[in-house]
């Protein structure tokens, strides 16, 4: 008997799905989107942008979706040069917004997650990046009201409405921990100062009771603690010396504060601290200068985040 030609099938769109992806064992990938508070959940110090990018895009939760968009929204201006550059190369969408007035970087955020939670629904995946309550009542409503998954990589200081509004949340630090740090051979590696990172939540210990700690056990190396980021769970502490400094790491590396084992890199004098757009209480008079850099980022009418990100590699 003549067998009878098959029926094409349309997706939502109108659009004809491909014959192979009709098969109930085949498929085709839900559509997902990455969106980077990069103000709240900063890349770690001494870590590589493009590797922070290569580890998310490798976890378990991208499997079965394509990635539509990778969005970081920021004051370009006031970003680290060397992460811009690292972001372009990762082929993210690094969105410029002035921080004029408070929460703009945020509200933009808000914006294109909900463009994109507009466009794609059945299955597709949020994946935000922020520790920032005021996005609760956001995804909260993607996950109920829209039926879409939502992954939440989230700082310590995460509250509680906004880890409960996601579908599934991961601590941001926690999973980037495997990293290795890398060495910049224009910066002295050893000098008299440290970062001192993976400090109790200020929710679990008072800051000052943080700051207590680590002065008291700096002192004997001529150590005091001149900045507490206490969102990023991060302190820069001084010393008398690099010498100092180096016996400090040495004896205090992994020491345990509240059952969290402290990480001490030494802090990068050249330009400004990673941690100087977030919350900080500052413990020095002196103030550190502010770098003004300048990068090429996407437009905000850029149509990048309608297609895969696969199709707008550029050649270097």
């Amino acid at each position: 008997s003549t067998r009878e030609p098959k029926m094409a099938s349309y997706n939502g769109w109108g659009s004809a799905i491909p014959h192979h992806y009709q098969n109930s064992e085949s498929i085709p990938p839900k559509s997902l989107g990455v969106f980077w508070d990069i103000e709240n959940c900063h890349v770690p110090n001494g870590k590589s942008a493009m590797a922070v990018c290569d580890k998310i895009r490798k976890q378990h939760f991208f499997q079965g979706h394509r990635e539509i968009q990778f969005a970081v929204v920021c004051d370009a201006t006031k970003e680290s040069n060397n992460v811009l550059e690292e972001l372009d190369k990762a082929q993210v969408d690094i969105i410029h917004v002035a921080s004029n007035r408070k929460n703009a970087a945020d509200d933009k955020l808000k914006q294109i997650m909900r463009r994109f939670a507009d466009l794609h629904r059945d299955g597709s995946r949020i994946v935000l990046i922020s520790g920032d309550m005021d996005f609760a009542a956001d995804i909260a409503d993607y996950k109920r009201r829209m039926c879409l998954s939502v992954i939440l990589l989230h700082n310590s200081n995460a509250s509680e409405s906004l880890i409960l509004a996601a579908s599934q949340v991961y601590n941001f630090y926690d999973l980037l921990s495997s990293l290795p740090v890398k060495h910049d051979s224009s910066v002295s590696i050893i000098n008299d100062e440290i970062t001192v990172s993976n400090l109790p939540s200020i929710r679990d210990c008072p800051e000052d009771k943080i700051v207590q700690k680590l002065n008291q056990i700096a002192k004997p190396f001529g150590g005091k603690v001149l900045n507490i980021y206490g969102s990023n769970g991060s302190a820069i502490v001084k010393f008398s010396s690099a010498e100092n400094a180096k016996a400090f790491k040495s004896k205090y590396l992994h020491y345990k504060i509240q059952d969290r084992s402290i990480n001490i890199h030494f802090y990068p004098k050249r330009g400004k601290s990673p941690f100087s757009k977030n919350r900080r209480k500052s413990f020095s008079e002196s103030s550190r200068p502010e770098q003004i850099i300048r990068t090429r980022v996407m437009s905000e009418s850029g149509q990048k985040g309608q297609t895969s990100s696969e199709d707008y590699h550029h050649p270097r």
